[in-house]
């Protein structure tokens, strides 16, 4: 998260760190010069301890005419041996559906496609960046051949980055 991703008007925030992220730094200025900003539970140098888990950074803002404004930065550090998937990336020419919606802790989904499709592009990330992510069922392109069948199966291996844990995700494609 950088400085131009901060608005005044947007008061919560959503950040993911990598698990080995112990702690970050952050610099708040006021708007406004006779404004007074603190980060809550920093450092002198602004740094906060960031635990494992989920946590919220609390920017607080007085001004001079007695009102405060929090803004919240809602952060989430996997553990070493977090095994699963942030997000679901699909690309198809048209309409898909992915039953159920995506949740990292949800390990099957069906995938709904169009008869005419011929192929589709799936890609993963994990919630922690170090962890290992293998691909199953895929053509030497990196993409899902639809070609022969109403069903094709998919997989994704994530190993978390410290190799205690595997979880496995699937994606049935169903034509139709």
């Amino acid at each position: 998260m950088d400085d131009s991703t901060l608005n005044r008007n947007i008061k919560e925030y959503s950040l993911t760190v990598g698990s080995e992220v112990d702690r970050v730094v952050i610099t708040a200025f006021p708007n406004e010069g006779d404004a007074f900003v603190q980060v809550l539970k920093s450092a002198a140098d602004g740094a906060i301890t960031i635990v494992e888990g989920a946590s919220d950074l609390i920017i607080k803002c007085d001004a001079v005419d007695g009102s405060t404004s929090n803004t919240i930065i809602h952060v989430f550090r996997p553990t070493a041996n977090d095994a699963t998937l942030k997000e679901i990336q699909i690309t198809i020419d048209g309409f898909y559906t992915l039953i159920p919606d995506f949740h990292r802790l949800e390990t099957r989904y069906i995938l709904k496609v169009p008869v005419h499709i011929q192929s589709a592009a799936v890609s993963v990330l994990a919630t922690n960046e170090t962890s290992k992510v293998d691909r199953n069922g895929f053509d030497d392109k990196g993409k899902i051949s639809l070609v022969s069948s109403a069903e094709t199966k998919v997989s994704f291996v994530v190993t978390s980055a410290d190799g205690s844990k595997n979880q496995i995700y699937e994606v049935v494609v169903r034509k139709g």
